[in-house]
């Protein structure tokens, strides 16, 4: 434990223009005064402290300061009231009253001065302890809590440009603009803002400012800030904001740290690949140790994460001895070891501490595979660019994101050619997308013929594929129907592209081994390499990247499909939608965990995409790699030092008296160890001895230190004492940590600090966290999650609610006329908060009567699709991001529409409702806005109040008029007309329920009459509702209307334009009841003039249409014995009735053609037949046509015969081709046949031929040779009479008559079965395999050496084998001997205090010796010695036993054995203070749950001892007593 250590506090008196540092010491009180004096010598009362220091959050401090008074139970004096009136001061302690909260502190270092905490109490609690006395407690937080308590709700945001300069700054005094609340100024880069925040919120933290501070490497700049490596600025600063308070209200530390964790760098990356993060804390900035009573700001300190103290790529010495594997420049920490002591102690450094305990946790709980993410959604406005963010849409929406490591990248170079990322999501046409990816997944096996119909594919393999997938082969788009077999699905054919919703191209046929790739897989977001910066790194580069939207079907990876998308081992080819660029995935989370751990991310505070996406990469990249965390501990303060004999010094420096310029020795940079301003360095004496002087330094370049000394001369000028430079370790600092006995040797980020002093001790415990894979140990991750940093992360289970079960609204129609058809209008679909626009309208005219189907829309789409169940309840089991829109039945009189559940919109329109309302038609169309006619104004004087049933209109008789029972609408509310009266033109309503005011001149609304009837023909009768009620009857709610009645209607009824009535339109059905077999009909008429004047009293019937049984029927009344079907729009075309049973097809006026009872089918006057005279051929190309003759069927091209068919029989066919058998894609392939030979050509050269002379001799020729097609190096080459094998494109064999011959390169040669290797000039000499698995060597003929699988056979002199068994074991080597072993020397190993005889489950049964096993005992080999605290008692505790072992020994004497059970031993270790056999060697477990306990019994015997002396000190004292 190291040497007592006291802390030293001071608080500030006075001001902050005007004061002084007082510090926390020893007093007396002093009765003359009546007050408290100093002791002498000045002794800190600081009793105990606990700093604690935390990642992103303001440093803590604890401290105990000593307040005992004189005498605190003086009695106080008394007023008149005998209350106390005023405390005597000497009941008081010396610091009673004088600090509280608010007030400033600092704490150093006694001896060295270095400062471990500057801020303000928060707290002050009094007390009283029975070891201490009175003592106050006081709780400070540094100055990142002045910001940690402020809000953001109100504060003015910051506009960002990305032309400006990164390290861009506001003043506390900068424009505003205050119809945005927004400073006026933009800025560049996120170092920028943290610096206006602080200028604008801050009263006790400084940073650089409006200047650029540079980086850690650049002489003149501070290196305690460096500013941002990238530019954030993402459009022009007016559509570009960062909202303090977007999301709601949160600290302004918050939003420093989200700034911090989405700023990009390289810092100790291998390559010049992005990563995220910076970290900050504040330092005391104490600059000049000359003055006591100055009140500095706290300095922001703002740098790469993993860049503290150095950034410096030799971070780590690789130097051999102690020193191996130690930090260059930072702190080492290691567990006490052989390597690391010399003459029995630690060898420690300044910048090698002695670990006193560590524990460490290899975890995967808090390792997640993919984030769901929460965002806004942003579009290009006028003038923005591609790529780049914009302004912020209406909505939000959310989507599975997952980081991932890409290799095998190509076509990323150039900006034209690049994967077009930037935006989150586009989903809608005025939105720039972030670019789908698609990927390979199969490929086909046999041609895919070029056919509309559904198509059965052939293909490498499905198991990649699902129901309802969108598959893209060459450039048609097809979707999966059905999966069948192994190697099977069937398609629906040229889709819709998915992209852009678009018509397919058409269908294609597509030949073998062409690649398929699945649609729409994932979006790519991110990748942290970008052309602009590093050229063209297509090829073997990697690169870290982030992919979105991924489709939920495939998110499962422990099973297909989606376990074949993320594995490595045969990675998929992924491919930019538009750009073409590819890579493969080297990294995937889902093949390392095979299971989802899922975090909410919530990133819609975020301004821009840019942001968003950083931010949500920046979680991802350190919360999926697998993570190593710990803590140790030490018995030294958080700091460390280095020491240096400066090679001179510049007195005076700068003209300031006592300020001295330092210049290191040889090339030491300051800035590589953390040195930074505002730290100490103390002058040493001759002895290596701190003199007492110090200093604060002011400057730190690369080879320079800069400050004044607090008192006498500080360094001579040309005879400069040596320096030690302390550096504080900090939360965000790395640390070197080497313990073998956690199996622990790397690098690793304090995430916390935690240090206690007390008086006479010092505890420092170091919380860590480092990825556990050799990327960290190469120095491209040191970073832990960020959650480390208590960051206002959301990281949770919860999600939202999942796409399928949003809820949606739709903005357009969707109708049905018929009970087999339904169309809908298109526009726009809300689902959760999400805006899709553009989607496209759609309609189908063959539903199959009685059949259900599900209306969808698929997320991203541009269409709704109508599926039968059947097809819906195999999409929904495979995919999530599809939303049921409506449900609809094919039933008559037309579809069923029922919305889904949480959809709302537009109900389907139905017909217009006709009503007979007196001797008038009514058709009603409804009250809304769009549909109802525009009846009259209100014309009150003073309005409508709310409830008033008389209502003065403008014109009860107007254009469109009101009547009895009358639906209107003024406003929003609706009313029933009960009454009217023209000449007052009031219109009476029933009592309105809820009614609201309405002013005058508002609108009224409501349904319409239109055309009479003939009063004759219609008695004044209710309301009838010929939609729902049987034309005709009689009876209660029955009218007498016929079907004749409503014909008469004639042009009265329906509006064709806004100043002509015609003929009504109706567009539900009319149900024409009749109660005899005789069908009613609907007939059709027209008004003859007969020159009378009068209007409907000339009528002549010209048809009528009716059904019966299932049945259409169109009948004439005329005298012209047929009918027909005519379009309008071409009447000389049509479909004619002839009668007598014939039925003629019209075109141009003409019949032609003619179908007959009896069956024939006539053109024109022709037979039923079509013949072609010559041929059939197409008018596009008359050259090319089909012939026949002598039953042959000849194929033409470019007329010339190609091909012909013959046939002799029913099982006798045969294709010719005039030259050879090819293909369309390549037709240098071919296969040709000539003089009775067979012919294969590729790439317009002879491959190979086939020929024979009779059924028994054939044989096939290769032009070259023969190989292999996965492997053309692999191949057998024929010349002259040699015969030549070829592998990796070397020859290895040579067969010729001379022999075989194995030639250079080969590895190995198989001897034939029953035969051995031997020597032309020994053939006595061999080896040969004398049995499976043995190997035989002879020499004279004789078998001399055997080996086999675990024994060596050796042949003895008589001729008998010995056999030795080896078996070499995994844990070190252990040669076992199936007999005995002879030694003719001594046995030892051959490293010291390295390996076990025998081990925990391979023990030797008895060990025979002359003497004793001799353990080592030697002083200089112990360290820790400290006298045994167990003797007399614990032995008590302990029970001998008898005892036989359970594995008994045959032929050997099973003995009774005494001893102790050696988990009874543990139990007892506890009892007496020992937790763990690690700290008592008579209890042996190697770790294994299966292994076997042990016992070292010499370990008992120092125990006996002690227990002998304790027992012999009793009876000393009984005699003694006696």
């Amino acid at each position: 434990m190291a040497t007592k250590r006291r802390l030293n506090a001071f608080y500030w008196q006075g001001t902050s223009a005007s004061g002084s540092w007082i510090q926390f010491i020893k007093r007396t009180y002093n009765t003359s005064t009546n007050a408290y004096d100093a002791v002498s010598p000045t002794v800190s009362s600081v009793i105990t402290a606990s700093i604690t220091d935390k990642l992103g959050e303001p440093m803590s401090c604890n401290l105990t300061i000593s307040n005992s008074a004189a005498d605190p139970f003086i009695k106080a004096d008394s007023n008149s009231s005998g209350l106390s009136a005023t405390a005597d001061p000497a009941s008081l302690g010396p610091y009673t009253n004088v600090v509280k909260a608010m007030d400033r502190i600092y704490v150093e270092d006694g001896e060295t001065h270095q400062i471990y905490f500057y801020g303000a109490i928060e707290d002050v609690n009094y007390t009283h302890q029975p070891s201490t006395g009175q003592v106050i407690n006081i709780k400070a937080k540094d100055y990142l809590q002045e910001i940690k308590n402020k809000s953001t709700v109100g504060t003015y945001g910051y506009k960002r440009d990305k032309t400006a300069d990164v390290h861009l700054a506001l003043e506390k005094t900068s424009a505003k603009d205050a119809d945005e609340e927004v400073y006026e100024t933009a800025l560049g880069g996120n170092s920028g803002i943290i610096k206006s925040i602080l200028a604008h919120h801050s009263a006790n933290i400084t940073s650089p400012g409006n200047t650029n501070a540079g980086d850690i490497s650049t002489s003149g700049a501070d290196p305690r800030f460096n500013e941002s490596l990238t530019n954030h600025g993402v459009l022009a600063a007016d559509n570009n904001h960062f909202d303090m308070s977007s999301g709601g209200a949160t600290s302004i530390l918050t939003r420093i740290r989200q700034l911090a964790a989405q700023d990009t760098h390289t810092a100790n990356t291998a390559t010049s690949e992005e990563t995220f993060g910076f970290d900050y804390y504040v330092d005391a900035n104490f600059t000049d140790a000359s003055v006591s009573n100055v009140l500095p700001k706290a300095f922001f300190n703002y740098f790469k994460r993993g860049a503290r103290p150095s950034d410096s790529p030799t971070y780590i010495q690789n130097t051999g001895g102690a020193t191996d594997g130690d930090s260059t420049y930072g702190l080492t920490i290691k567990h006490p070891s052989r390597n690391e002591t010399s003459s029995g102690g630690f060898l420690e450094t300044g910048q090698r501490q002695p670990l006193f305990n560590g524990f460490f946790k290899r975890q995967k709980f808090d390792t997640y595979t993919i984030a769901r993410a929460s965002y806004k959604e942003f579009a290009v406005p006028e003038g923005g660019e591609d790529g780049k963010g914009g302004t912020v849409l209406s909505g939000t929406d959310s989507a599975d994101f997952m980081y991932a490591r890409a290799g095998t990248i190509n076509n990323v170079n150039n900006t034209a050619n690049v994967f077009k990322m930037g935006y989150l999501t586009g989903d809608n046409g005025n939105i720039e997308e972030s670019e789908w990816l698609n990927a390979s997944v199969a490929t086909v096996a046999s041609t895919i013929a070029n056919t509309s119909a559904d198509t059965t594919c052939t293909i490498s393999r499905n198991d990649s594929m699902y129901i309802g997938q969108i598959l893209l082969i060459d450039s048609e788009y097809v979707k999966v129907k059905t999966i069948t077999g192994e190697t099977t699905i069937v398609v629906y054919r040229n889709q819709n592209n998915p992209y852009t919703g678009a018509a397919g191209a058409g269908t294609a046929s597509h030949s073998a081994s062409t690649t398929i790739h699945a649609t729409k897989v994932a979006r790519i977001q991110y990748m942290n390499k970008s052309e602009a910066s590093t050229g063209d790194f297509s090829g073997s580069t990697t690169a870290d990247i982030l992919i979105s939207h991924i489709d939920v079907s495939l998110l499962d990876a422990t099973e297909n499909p989606g376990k074949f998308y993320w594995t490595t081992s045969s990675p998929r080819t992924w491919t930019g939608s538009v750009s073409g660029s590819t890579f493969v995935f080297t990294y995937t989370p889902l093949e390392t965990t095979e299971y989802q751990n899922p975090v909410m991310i919530d990133t819609t505070n975020e301004e821009s995409t840019e942001n968003a996406v950083k931010r949500i990469m920046a979680t991802l990249q350190r919360r999926t790699e697998d993570t190593i965390r710990g803590s140790v501990m030490t018995y030294r303060p958080p700091r460390f030092y280095f020491e240096d004999s400066p090679a001179s010094v510049d007195k005076n420096y700068d003209g300031v008296s006592g300020q001295d310029r330092i210049d290191l020795s040889g090339s030491k940079n300051p800035r590589n160890y953390g040195f930074m301003p505002g730290m100490v360095a103390n002058k040493l004496d001759s002895n290596g001895n701190a003199t007492g002087e110090y200093l604060y330094a002011n400057t730190v370049n690369t080879s320079q230190v800069i400050g004044k000394w607090d008192s006498g001369s500080g360094l001579t000028d040309g005879d400069e004492e040596d320096v030690r430079f302390y550096v504080p370790v900090r939360a965000g600092d790395l640390v070197k940590i080497k313990d073998q006995t956690n199996n622990v040797d790397q690098p690793f980020l304090i995430s916390k600090v935690s240090y206690d002093e007390g008086d006479g001790f010092s505890l420092t415990r170091y919380d860590l966290a480092a990825a556990e894979d050799a990327k960290a140990a190469a120095g491209a991750e040191y970073a832990p999650q960020y959650a480390d940093a208590s960051s206002a992360e959301s990281f949770t289970k919860s999600f939202p609610t999942e796409f399928l079960n949003e809820s949606a609204v739709m903005t357009f129609d969707i109708e049905s006329n018929s009970p087999t058809a339904v169309n809908w209008t298109g526009g726009t679909v809300w689902i959760g908060t999400k805006k899709y626009e553009n989607v496209a309208a759609g309609s189908n005219s063959s539903l199959t009567l009685g059949t259900t189907y599900k209306l969808y829309y698929t997320k991203g789409s541009r269409v709704l699709i109508l599926a039968d169940e059947t097809s819906w309840e195999s999409l929904v089991k495979y995919r999530k991001n599809i939303r049921l829109i409506a449900t609809i039945t094919a039933e008559e009189p037309q579809c069923s529409i029922i919305f889904a559940q949480g959809v709302s919109g537009k109900q389907p329109d139905r017909a217009s409702t006709i009503k007979v309302i007196g001797n008038k038609v009514q058709i009603s169309h409804g009250l809304s806005q769009s549909s109802a006619y525009q009846l009259s104004a209100i014309n009150m004087g003073s309005g409508l109040n709310a409830t008033d049933t008389a209502i003065t209109v403008d014109d009860v008789d107007g254009t469109n008029k009101f009547y009895r029972g009358q639906k209107i609408r003024i406003g929003n509310e609706e009313m029933r007309v009960t009454a009217l009266n023209n000449s007052t033109n009031v219109v009476t309503v029933r009592a309105r329920k809820n009614g609201v005011a309405h002013a005058d001149n508002t609108q009224v609304y409501g349904d319409t009459l239109h055309g009479l009837f003939a009063p004759s023909q219609l008695n004044d009768k209710p309301v009838t509702d010929f939609r729902t009620q049987t034309i005709g009857g009689s009876g209660s709610g029955y009218g007498n209307i016929t079907e004749s009645t409503i014909m008469s209607l004639g042009a009265s009824i329906g509006s064709a334009s806004a100043t002509q009535l015609h003929g009504m339109v109706m567009y539900d059905s009319i149900e024409l009841a009749s109660t005899t077999t005789t069908p009613n009909r609907l007939y059709w008429s027209r008004d003859v003039d007969d020159g009378d004047g009068e209007a409907g009293d000339n009528v002549l019937t010209q048809g009528s249409i009716f059904m019966s049984g299932s049945f259409f029927y169109i009948d004439d009344a005329g005298s012209e014995g047929y009918s027909g079907v005519v379009p309008n729009f071409d009447t000389d075309t049509y479909l004619r009735f002839e009668g007598s049973n014939v039925m003629s097809l019209r075109a141009g006026g003409n019949t032609a053609l003619t179908v007959n009872a009896n069956g024939s089918l006539t053109m024109g006057t022709s037979n039923m037949y079509f013949f072609a005279q010559g041929g059939y051929s197409w008018a596009g190309d008359p050259d090319t046509y089909i012939t026949a003759a002598s039953d042959v069927m000849n194929f033409y091209a470019g007329s010339y015969r190609a091909a012909y068919i013959t046939a002799s029989s029913a099982s006798d066919g045969n294709i010719h081709v005039r030259n050879a058998y090819s293909f369309i894609e390549d037709t240098d392939t071919k296969i040709s046949s000539s003089s009775n030979t067979l012919q294969f050509w590729s790439g317009g050269n002879i491959a190979a031929t086939i020929l024979a002379s009779s059924d028994s001799d054939g044989a096939i020729y290769a032009e070259k040779y023969y190989t292999w097609r996965d492997d053309t190096n692999t191949h057998i080459v024929g010349a002259s009479d040699v015969m030549t094998f070829t592998t990796g494109g070397y020859n290895r064999l040579e067969l010729s008559s001379s022999g075989a011959e194995l030639k250079t390169g080969n590895d190995y040669w198989y001897a034939p079965s029953g035969g051995g290797y031997t020597w032309a000039s020994d053939d006595n000499t061999y080896i040969n395999l004398y049995a499976a698995d043995v190997l035989n060597f002879a020499t004279g003929g004789a078998a001399r050496v055997r080996i086999g699988v675990q024994s060596i056979g050796v042949t003895k002199s008589d001729g008998s084998t010995q056999n030795v068994s080896v078996v070499m074991e995994t844990d070190g080597g252990i040669i076992t001997n199936n007999t005995s072993a002879s030694y003719f020397a001594s046995v030892r190993p051959i490293a010291d205090d390295t390996y076990s005889l025998g081990g925990g489950f391979y023990r030797w049964d008895n060990v025979y010796a002359t003497n004793a096993t001799i353990q080592t005992s030697d002083v200089r080999e112990k360290e820790n010695i400290n006298d045994t605290k167990l003797g007399l008692d614990f032995l008590k505790d302990l029970r001998p036993v008898s005892y036989e072992w359970k594995k008994k020994k045959d032929n050997k004497t099973n003995q009774t054995h005494y001893g102790l059970i050696a988990q009874e031993v543990v139990e007892s270790l506890k009892k007496h203070g020992i937790d763990s056999i690690e700290d008592f060697g008579g209890i042996v477990h190697e770790g294994d749950p299966k292994g076997l306990y042990g016992a070292r019994y010499e370990e008992f015997v120092p125990i006996l001892i002690k227990a002998v002396q304790e027992l012999s000190e009793e009876i000393k004292q009984l005699k003694e007593d006696q």
